[in-house]
């Protein structure tokens, strides 16, 4: 064999070996977080059975006998497929944002703490007639049956890195007043153009 193919086998060799278990790691580590979107899942919370079906374009489709279980359904769809997002905005709203991002977000916090976003959240929760403050709880049951029994970093991505960084994270349920909250950011956020 000549020596020039020799040396472009052994840098061949030598590339997969670095490069194969470094997609791999990549791959697992992307791929971690990805809820389970095929087959059957027993969930503790229904009345009765709901199916979800997604689309080709991943889009969820629900199917349940009673509004609570379909919006319980809806926040556990919602929690698997962005519930970093919930949670980058919950904490947006409740100025909460340095307890992960440090120092740099503390003047945010202020800012959106003295707007008061949660606390107007709270009363409005508080004022709810009992159907809609039931509609919202099932909706915080849902999400909370996909959180609470997950470590971050198989909520997201975003998780994984951020604990990379040294970031202590902690979630916390998922409450109505959170969703009311999350609606009032998203509305301060599409007001600014």
């Amino acid at each position: 064999m000549r020596k020039s193919v020799k040396i472009a086998v052994w840098v061949l060799g030598v590339l997969v070996a670095l490069v194969l278990p470094a997609m791999l790691t990549t791959t697992w580590f992307i791929r971690r977080p990805f809820p389970k979107v095929r087959g059957r899942e027993t969930v503790a919370g229904l009345t009765a059975e709901v199916e979800i079906y997604r689309d080709d374009d991943g889009v969820p489709h629900i199917w349940a006998t009673t509004s609570e279980d379909l919006y319980f359904a809806q926040g556990y769809v919602h929690a698997q497929d962005r519930f970093w997002q919930m949670e980058f905005w919950r904490r947006i709203g409740a100025g909460r944002l340095s307890e992960i991002l440090g120092d740099s977000a503390v003047g945010q916090d202020r800012y959106l703490r003295t707007m008061g976003f949660a606390r107007v959240a709270e009363q409005e929760y508080e004022l709810l007639p009992p159907d809609l403050k039931g509609l919202l709880d099932a909706y915080s049951r849902g999400v909370n049956s996909y959180i609470l029994n997950r470590k971050p970093g198989k909520l997201g991505l975003e998780f994984a890195l951020l604990k990379l960084t040294g970031a202590d994270i902690q979630i916390d349920p998922w409450t109505g007043t959170n969703s009311l909250t999350w609606g009032k950011i998203m509305a301060l956020d599409l007001g600014y153009n």
